[in-house]
C-alpha cells in the first residue's frame, strides 16, 4: 500500500465546491500546498510522454503485470465537448486567432476554471456544425473528451504533494474505458470492466458493509485519495479496419477518509490552461 502523509479530517455532508475539495485534499497530506508544477501527459502507441521532461513511460504488453507507471488521481475526470479549430475552420468563423486550439464546453460549472477565448466562442461555433469544414474537407464536429489530472508516485511510494500534476486528455474511447457509456455502462472500450466499475468492486471486496465501502471509496476518489496502476489497452474498429490504444487504470489503493479535524479555510485551486 503506497505510504502517504495523512491527517484526520471531517467530511461535511453538504455538497462541496471545488475550492473546498482542494482544501480537504491539502488536509489529507496528499497536497500540503497546491503544486506549482503542471504539465501534459500524452499517449502514443504503448508510450506515455511527459511534456515537461520528455520522460517516457513504456507499457510492455508482453509483461502485462508491470504497469507503465503508478499514480494518484488528483480529482475526478473533467468532461467536456470539444471542437478542434484548424486554420480552415478559424477562417470560416472569422477568428484566425483561434486556429490550432480546442473550443470546449464543460459539463459542470467550476468558478475557478479559466475561460479561454476559444472556450468562450463554443456556443456560437457549435451553431455551424455541419456547415464548416476542416482543411481536409471533413465536417466540423463535436467530440466527447475528458481531462484527468494525476501525480506520479515516486519510486519510494511517498507523495509530498508538490510533485508535477499531469493532465492526460482522454478522447471518447479512452473515456469509455474510464467510465463506460450508456450502451455498456459496465464495460470499458478495451477491458471487460471500466475503471469506475473496477474501483467500486475493489472497494467492496472482502468487506462486511459493501455499500459503505463503495461510498467511502467514491468520497476518497473525489478527494484525490485513489492510487492506480496505469497500463495500455488496444481498441479496434473492425468496420473501419483501424486500431489504437487507450490508457487502462487499475485501482490498487484507496486512502481512507476518517472524521477528525474540522474543515478549515478553502484552498485556492491550481488551475492552468493546458
Amino acid at each position: 500500500m503506497p505510504p502517504t502523509k495523512s491527517s484526520a479530517i471531517a467530511v461535511p455532508a453538504k455538497e462541496l465546491t471545488q475550492a473546498e475539495l482542494n482544501s480537504l485534499l491539502q488536509q489529507t497530506g496528499y497536497a500540503s500546498k497546491p503544486s506549482e508544477r503542471q504539465a501534459r501527459l500524452s499517449l502514443k502507441g504503448q508510450v506515455f510522454t511527459a511534456s515537461d521532461t520528455n520522460e517516457m513511460f513504456v507499457f510492455n504488453p508482453r509483461k502485462p503485470a508491470e504497469p507503465a507507471f503508478t499514480a494518484r488521481i488528483v480529482k475526478p475526470v473533467v468532461e467536456y465537448n470539444a471542437i478542434y479549430i484548424d486554420d480552415s475552420i478559424a477562417r470560416q468563423f472569422g477568428r484566425p486567432d483561434l486556429a490550432g486550439t480546442f473550443s470546449k464546453k464543460f459539463y459542470e460549472h467550476d468558478e475557478t476554471r479559466r475561460v479561454w477565448p476559444s472556450d468562450d466562442a463554443y456556443d456560437e461555433l457549435a451553431r455551424h456544425v455541419g456547415e464548416y469544414t476542416d482543411k481536409d474537407g471533413k465536417d466540423m464536429k463535436h467530440a466527447w473528451k475528458g481531462d484527468l489530472y494525476i501525480q506520479m508516485l515516486p519510486e519510494d511510494g511517498n507523495l509530498t504533494g508538490d510533485e508535477t500534476i499531469y493532465c492526460l486528455t482522454l478522447p471518447t474511447t479512452a473515456l469509455i474505458e474510464y467510465k463506460g457509456a450508456s450502451r455498456a455502462p459496465e464495460a470499458g472500450s478495451a477491458s471487460d470492466l471500466n475503471f469506475m466499475q473496477k474501483l467500486v468492486r475493489f472497494a467492496s471486496k472482502d468487506t462486511e458493509n459493501p455499500g459503505k465501502a463503495v461510498l467511502d471509496a467514491l468520497t476518497s476518489y473525489a478527494m484525490g485519495g485513489v492510487v492506480v496502476e496505469v497500463r495500455v489497452g488496444n481498441v479496434e474498429n473492425k468496420n473501419l479496419n483501424q486500431s489504437w490504444t487507450v490508457p487502462v487504470f487499475d485501482p490498487i489503493h484507496i486512502e481512507p477518509m476518517v472524521e477528525g479535524d474540522a474543515l478549515l479555510n478553502s484552498g485556492d485551486p491550481d488551475e492552468v490552461g493546458l
